[in-house]
């Protein structure tokens, strides 16, 4: 929901704290138990200003071998439901991370 202080003059919506540097986040997944769920990372290195220094050489390789670098986002999991909620497919960091069996 988009409060009047949001709404710009065409009437479409902007986060007033855009302004400051914030990005605002919906929880698109509520109240919606049988939603697939895709995770993209998107941009064109996975290295963060939280990144150690002594990762920096392995995350690069890690980035050169997915789509990260060529393409700018890589799709790390996805999980898709049947209409009764249970699933189907289910693919988790494809990359070299051991599968979650506790995701449902």
């Amino acid at each position: 929901m988009v409060s009047s202080d949001d709404e710009n003059s065409n009437g479409s919506s902007a986060s007033s704290t855009a302004s400051r540097g914030y990005i605002n986040i919906e929880n698109l997944m509520y109240n919606k138990p049988y939603a697939a769920v895709l995770d993209l990372r998107m941009g064109t290195s996975s290295i963060t200003v939280n990144t150690p220094e002594h990762l920096y050489d392995y995350i690069t390789q890690k980035d050169l071998k997915t789509t990260t670098s060529t393409l700018g986002f890589r799709v790390t999991a996805y999980i898709l439901k049947d209409s009764q909620g249970n699933v189907t497919e289910k693919v988790v960091k494809p990359h070299g991370k051991v599968l979650a069996p506790h995701i449902p």
